[in-house]
């Protein structure tokens, strides 16, 4: 067994982790992972503008009268992640480029709004907009241009990152075959870099002018309707069975199964996330059953694995002096879902008896939080809160149910009880193993 899983790692280890260093794929995941301090800032005024306070108390009251102006800031950060990820995509990939990461950033921002064509508005439809009040239709007409704030949320996020991708190409295109403005060596480099992208940032707003102004063709519309169907893929039980297998198969051979993933799945969840959030705020029925919260406090408890329960049933059957030193030194970081030091230290990866259940226990919770959600048991997660917050805690805040609380309890027990004959089985191990270095010790 130990040798089917060193081949079977010798096969994949290498292509796998080629695959999670490639530029773009490396550049998707770190850009989004960027935009997650915007996007957990603004579910606290999301929180704070939607909490379900009792009717007729002061909180409520003073809630509604504020909802709007308290709503604010949620609506620029959360609510307009697609800039943040533009930037964060652009940045990332210039970076790896070895060429401006911060010209990368702008270059793809600028090109990313140019693909949004700002609409003209008529008069009638500026009427509209203000209501017919008189001062501000003459402030609205003033601007003549109204963009809503709508593009920049989770709508826009794949033609964000599609938009970044071919903008710093066009950098990195420019760089290489110097199709910039060189400035003598006595100006200054930050100067210096901006004359340079001059052209490309041309270039660049040349292109996406005539495919989204002129051509009159709406990226976000069309971006999002070739991805649609992967959303419909990844927001049922079968892809989040999928997901959550392909995860934990790599990390069971030492390879960052997150590493893997997250270029295909942060995007999609973002953009699950996004759209109830939009739906709770908009009092509609919030549709997307598996955004990332989901996995995050009902299934990837303790991190991926679920080995929360791995640290607790080996603490509860525990004979062995590794495995009580070992559950004792994870469990604090396992409550705070950090899984390398249990993954690596006890070890999961590469073990035969613990990769099984490593595999099969976040397969079950998958079912389990999946079933309570569609039954209406459990609130849909439509806020991210820090993914380091204990699981039944992040759990309520990603819902505002109580309900979450108990779910991610019952998940917790329901590991533990999975991984207890294994945890056993390796305990008996180490105890074997330990007796026979104390022999040949005292022999």
């Amino acid at each position: 067994m130990n040798n089917f899983f060193d081949k079977l790692s010798a096969v994949l280890g290498g292509p796998m982790a080629k695959m999670s260093e490639q530029k773009h794929l490396r550049a998707i995941r770190d850009g989004v992972v960027s935009s997650i301090p915007f996007i957990i800032v603004g579910s606290v005024f999301l929180l704070v503008g939607m909490f379900p306070f009792p009717d007729g108390s002061a909180l409520a009251l003073w809630q509604k009268a504020n909802q709007a102006t308290i709503l604010l800031p949620y609506r620029l950060t959360f609510n307009a992640m697609a800039i943040y990820v533009s930037f964060g995509v652009g940045y990332h990939l210039a970076e790896r480029y070895k060429i401006s990461a911060i010209s990368g950033g702008l270059i793809s921002v600028c090109g990313f709004l140019i693909s949004l064509a700002p609409t003209l508005f008529a008069p009638a439809n500026i009427a509209a907009l203000t209501s017919g009040n008189a001062d501000d239709l003459k402030q609205v007409t003033a601007q003549g241009l109204y963009m809503p704030i709508s593009v920049f949320s989770s709508k826009g996020i794949f033609a964000a990152i599609i938009v970044a991708l071919i903008s710093v190409e066009v950098l990195r295109l420019c760089y290489k075959y110097h199709v910039t403005i060189k400035m003598p060596e006595q100006v200054p480099a930050s100067v210096a870099r901006s004359f340079e992208a001059i052209i490309p940032v041309g270039i660049v707003t040349v292109i996406f002018s005539c495919v989204a102004i002129l051509g009159g063709l709406n990226l976000e519309t069309i971006i999002g309707t070739l991805v649609d169907p992967l959303i419909k893929v990844g927001d049922n039980l079968g892809g989040g069975l999928v997901i959550v297998f392909v995860n934990s198969f790599f990390w069971s051979f030492g390879i960052h199964g997150s590493a893997i993933m997250d270029p295909i799945t942060q995007p999609l969840w973002l953009s699950m996330l996004g759209a109830n959030t939009d739906a709770h705020t908009a009092g509609q029925v919030m549709t997307h059953l598996m955004p990332q919260p989901f996995y995050q406090f009902f299934v990837y408890i303790g991190g991926s694995g679920a080995v929360l329960g791995l640290v607790i049933a080996t603490i509860i059957v525990s004979k062995s002096a590794y495995g009580k030193s070992i559950s004792k030194a994870t469990i604090i970081p396992s409550i705070f879902n950090i899984n390398e030091p249990i993954i690596f230290g006890f070890p999961v990866m590469l073990n035969p008896i613990l990769i099984i259940p490593f595999i099969l226990t976040p397969l079950i919770l998958v079912f389990i939080s999946w079933a309570a959600t569609a039954l209406g048991l459990v609130g849909v997660a439509f806020i991210q809160p820090p993914w380091t917050l204990p699981a039944p805690i992040g759990a309520f805040l990603a819902t505002g149910d109580w309900r979450a609380i108990i779910l991610s309890l019952i998940n917790i027990v329901i590991s533990v009880f999975i991984y207890l004959p294994f945890a056993k089985a390796y305990d008996n191990q180490l105890l074997k193993e330990e007796g026979q270095k104390a022999a040949a010790k005292s022999a």
